[in-house]
C-alpha cells in the first residue's frame, strides 16, 4: 500500500507502506515513532509553501518581547500592518548582537526584529498597539491515528516514506539501507524545493525593486 492524495486514512496507509517497503512485519509498534522522527527531519530540511503559515498579533505599549508562533521554524516575512501613515512596512531582521550594538532605544513604530530563545524582540519598543503579521515556516503538523492527514503528506508522500525508512533502518543499525533511503530522501527534498521555487516565480518575468516606507 502507499499513501493516496486526500485520502481519509493517509497516516494508516503511510505506516502500512513503511512496513511493506521495508519488508518487515515485526515493527508495527515502532513505526509511529519513525514517522515522528521523520517529521522532525523534514521540518529541519524543507522550506516550501506547504509549511508556510501567516500569523497576526498585536503589540502592547512598552513591551518588546513576544512569544514565537506555535511550530515556528524560520521567518520568511515580517511586517508592520499599520506603519507610518497607515502604510504597511517590512520589519528588518538584525542579529541580537547587532541590535545591542546599534543601541536602538526609545519607543515608537517598530522597525527591526530579532529572535531570542523562543521570543521575538521588536525595536524600538512599541509606543502603542500595532498590528504585526509574520509569514513563517512551521513544523509539519504531526500525524497520528487521530490526525490522519496533513498537506505535506498529501503533496509529498515520497518524502514522508523515505524519511521514515531512514529512521527504521537507523533503528535496525543497517547503515547501508539507511544511506540508500537517505539518498532517495535527499533527491526528493531537492526536487520538491526546486519545484516550489519555480512555482513562486511562474507566470511572468521577475523584477527587483526597492521599497521605501518613509520612516
Amino acid at each position: 500500500s502507499f499513501p493516496t492524495r486526500r485520502s481519509s486514512d493517509l497516516f494508516t496507509n503511510l505506516t502500512a507502506a513503511i512496513a511493506d517497503w521495508a519488508d518487515r512485519t515485526d515493527l508495527t509498534a515502532r513505526i509511529p515513532d519513525f514517522v515522528k522522527l521523520a517529521e522532525a527531519r523534514i521540518g529541519r530540511d524543507l522550506r516550501i509553501r506547504a509549511l508556510e503559515l501567516r500569523s497576526q498579533m498585536s503589540t502592547v505599549s512598552g513591551q518588546n518581547y513576544y512569544t514565537l508562533p506555535p511550530g515556528y521554524r524560520q521567518a520568511r516575512h515580517f511586517k508592520l500592518v499599520n506603519g507610518a501613515g497607515g502604510v504597511p512596512a517590512d520589519l528588518e531582521y538584525k542579529t541580537p548582537e547587532a541590535l545591542d550594538v546599534a543601541n536602538l532605544g526609545g519607543t515608537g513604530l517598530p522597525r527591526y526584529y530579532t529572535i531570542v530563545a523562543n521570543e521575538i524582540r521588536i525595536v524600538p519598543t512599541p509606543s502603542a498597539a500595532y498590528s504585526l503579521e509574520i509569514l513563517y515556516y512551521k513544523a509539519p503538523t504531526a500525524l497520528s491515528t487521530s490526525n490522519e492527514a496533513n498537506i505535506l503528506l498529501e503533496e509529498n508522500p515520497d518524502i514522508y516514506l523515505y524519511a521514515s525508512l531512514i529512521e527504521l533502518w537507523t533503528y535496525l543499525r543497517d547503515d547501508a539501507e539507511s544511506q540508500k533511503w537517505g539518498l532517495l530522501y535527499g533527491k526528493a527534498i531537492e526536487a520538491s524545493q526546486s519545484a516550489d521555487d519555480r512555482d513562486r516565480h511562474s507566470g511572468g518575468a521577475m523584477h527587483v525593486s526597492g521599497e521605501s516606507y518613509g520612516w
